[in-house]
């Protein structure tokens, strides 16, 4: 029985993971277009914002997926975003753009790591204290 509501919870956090950004993905031809890139970078840090605060405050299962698929939204968004923005670029910045989204993973699982293992910090706490990388997405 503990095994199987493991795996519901596993299921529920990979559909609220996948599912928005792939309905972004496949809907966008239909819409970006019309949305300007400045109302683009709102809105990926207004989702990227949300979904660590409710993530981080929350206690309810539904919210935490509800904050996961703010994350994802703004994943969606901020892929699609940048992806067209690299055709007013030098060719060499299609190369730059995965390596960099590898490496904003790899930090920000070891700033994570850094702020629960070593430094003690509550996960929700360290969720919540991490909000500040997402607001330096603004300027830069």
């Amino acid at each position: 029985m503990y095994f199987f509501l493991i795996t519901i919870v596993f299921q529920a956090i990979l559909l609220a993971d996948i599912l928005p950004a792939l309905i972004i993905k496949v809907t966008a031809p239909l819409f970006m277009h019309k949305i300007s890139y400045n109302i683009r970078f709102a809105l990926i840090v207004i989702f990227a914002v949300s979904a660590l605060v409710i993530v981080g405050l929350s206690k309810v299962v539904a919210f935490s997926l509800f904050g996961i698929a703010c994350a994802s939204i703004s994943s969606g968004f901020g892929e699609i975003t940048m992806l067209q923005l690299t055709s007013f670029y030098p060719k060499h910045t299609v190369s730059a753009w995965p390596s960099g989204t590898g490496a904003a993973a790899l930090l920000g699982a070891l700033s994570f790591a850094a702020l629960t293992a070593p430094l003690k910090v509550n996960p929700r706490t360290a969720i919540l204290i991490l909000i500040f990388i997402s607001v330096l997405q603004v300027f830069g």
